[in-house]
């Protein structure tokens, strides 16, 4: 593709966080022109968020600018008044946060968020136009979706969502933050030539920042790798990842290589793990012979679980609204890992949700240690509540933006009376350290870090409880792959050390191999095979398993 003028130019520019010594963003100087596809990659906290909004004249809470000018279509964004940016922005740019909660109006339907975008363009917001947007998206049965608000949604369909609100705009640049996090492969691959496409169609211009390489090779034509605030290397997306030259790049595109073995395997033969792949138990893993069902014991058992969404005035008394969830039975023995896997909106968020007493209103059993668990985490024990510890798809929506990181730890390790009131300190600082933040990051709050460090603390809140069952919703989606062998190493080592169990929901099918003893495949909110990991996905049965591992190895 020919790129066309320049339509965002930035020289010299540097961004600070108050709470720091040092610059989030150091030095940089760009230009993306119409047309151009720029990836950002580094690690998590390496300031690559703060730059794509740094480039657009937007800086997040906490934040100032030290040096630099950004200019939008030749108009300089941070001389700019707050109408004029706005004006600029509405204009040119459309954005994709990497937590969808943040563009989401909680409290509107999908469909008036929509049309709120249409009036903006002087387009009549009509049904087929809403429906189109929704479609392209692929997000199934518009009609209903947009009756919707975005709490009824799946983090994958929230996802699909913030993308449609974006792309309606239909922006100049699109800005694009780890926009594939929470999806299935199937649904990337739509995405990915959605976005592709509408570059071509209209010479959009994008920047899409992730910490998945093989993401960044399939959107973009250029590419920058940020460490610690300055770009490192900078050039064509294919030759910077197949012969990168500085080390950090190096290190980068390494310890990416288990997903590329996994994307290249044509036999179901594994292959020895490299040092930086995550790894797995020394012991023999072999699944109980018990079937999870009603009579089956262990940690957690789950039976017949059946989960539905009731809407007021939606469903009248004489029929009954859909399932999210059918009739799952999960059985999890301490020390094990049971993976579900599936397509975004298969249920799988509502079963974590239900197992650890957030969604209530289901029916079927849910037993801990063979002791019949309250549908409500209120009405369960301190006991019971300390055992089961959730760890939520998206960060932002768990962690109090009032306190700093540490008092958020503090106060559940505090909750929990895990230790004595004087130790809490050194153990909040070493439970920090463990999952990677810094007493310097420990001071600050939650909207001055980036996605995968908030993810980070998330984890360690969660384990500040020394859970006996650990529910794991996406927990690595937004961590680079360096962070996120770290934290699965560290996740491994608790789970030999403390003979814990964990319930492993993700979209990375590399991951499951790698971590899981079992793997369950949810669709439309039933179980269509399951299996000890390795073996099921090396060779799937149902055709929609294979049509997963497919699109996973593409």
């Amino acid at each position: 593709m020919i790129a066309g003028p320049v339509l965002v130019h930035a020289d010299n520019l540097s961004i600070q966080y108050n709470n720091s010594a040092t610059p989030a963003v150091d030095k940089v100087s760009l230009h993306i022109q119409r047309g151009q596809r720029l990836g950002i990659a580094g690690e998590s906290g390496s300031g690559k968020t703060t730059l794509a909004l740094g480039l657009i004249g937007h800086l997040r809470p906490g934040a100032r600018k030290n040096d630099g000018i950004v200019r939008i279509a030749g108009k300089d964004v941070f001389t700019a008044s707050a109408s004029q940016r706005r004006a600029l922005w509405r204009q040119h740019i459309g954005y994709v946060p990497q937590g969808s909660a943040g563009n989401l109006t909680e409290s509107m339907r999908i469909s008036s968020q929509l049309s709120e975008i249409a009036r903006l363009q002087q387009i009549d917001p009509d049904a087929s136009w809403r429906h189109h947007w929704l479609s392209a998206v692929l997000l199934d049965n518009p009609a209903q979706i947009e009756r919707r608000y975005p709490h009824q949604l799946s983090g994958g369909q929230r996802q699909r969502l913030a993308l449609a609100l974006a792309l309606a705009q239909r922006p100049d640049l699109l800005i694009l933050d780890e926009p594939t996090t929470g999806l299935d492969s199937l649904t990337q691959a739509g995405i990915v030539e959605l976005i592709n496409q509408l570059t071509q169609d209209k010479a959009m211009a994008v920047i899409c920042v992730s910490h998945d390489l093989s993401l960044l090779a399939a959107i973009t034509d250029q590419i920058a790798i940020m460490q610690a605030g300055g770009i490192v290397e900078t050039g064509d997306t294919h030759h910077v990842l197949t012969a990168p030259h500085h080390p950090f790049a190096r290190k980068l595109v390494a310890a990416n290589a288990y997903k590329s073995a996994w994307q290249n395997t044509a036999a179901p033969t594994p292959s020895p793990s490299p040092a930086h792949h995550i790894p797995r138990h020394s012991r023999p893993r072999q699944l109980p012979p018990e079937a999870a069902g009603e009579h089956a014991t262990g940690l957690l058992t789950v039976s017949d679980l059946t989960i539905s969404y009731r809407h007021q005035r939606r469903w009248p008394r004489r029929s009954s609204p859909p399932h999210a969830v059918t009739a799952v039975d999960i059985a999890i023995e301490p020390g094990r890992t049971v993976a579900l896997v599936g397509e975004s909106g298969s249920g799988k968020s509502t079963i974590a949700r239900a197992i650890a007493g957030v969604h209530a209103r289901y029916s079927g059993n849910i037993r801990l240690d063979g002791q019949l668990l309250p549908d409500r985490v209120r009405d369960r024990t301190p006991q019971q509540r300390r055992t089961i510890q959730l760890i939520m798809q998206h960060p932002e929506t768990a962690l109090n933006p009032r306190r700093t990181i540490f008092d958020i730890v503090a106060r559940a390790t505090k909750l929990h009376r895990i230790v004595d009131t004087s130790d809490i300190p050194a153990y909040v600082t070493n439970l920090l350290n463990e999952v990677g933040i810094t007493p310097e990051l420990a001071q600050r709050y939650p909207s001055e870090l980036s996605g995968g460090q908030r993810q980070r603390v998330s984890i360690a809140t969660a384990l500040s409880a020394q859970p006996a069952l650990l529910v794991c919703d996406e927990v690595v989606s937004a961590l680079d792959t360096t962070v996120a062998a770290t934290v699965i190493d560290l996740l491994e080592h608790l789970q030999r050390e403390r003979d814990m169990g964990m319930l492993f929901i993700t979209h990375d099918l590399a991951l499951t191999r790698s971590l899981a003893d079992e793997a369950i495949v949810l669709r439309q909110g039933q179980i269509i095979e399951r299996g000890p990991a390795s073996q099921l996905l090396d060779s799937p049965s149902h055709e929609y398993t294979r049509q997963l591992v497919a699109a996973s190895r593409t």
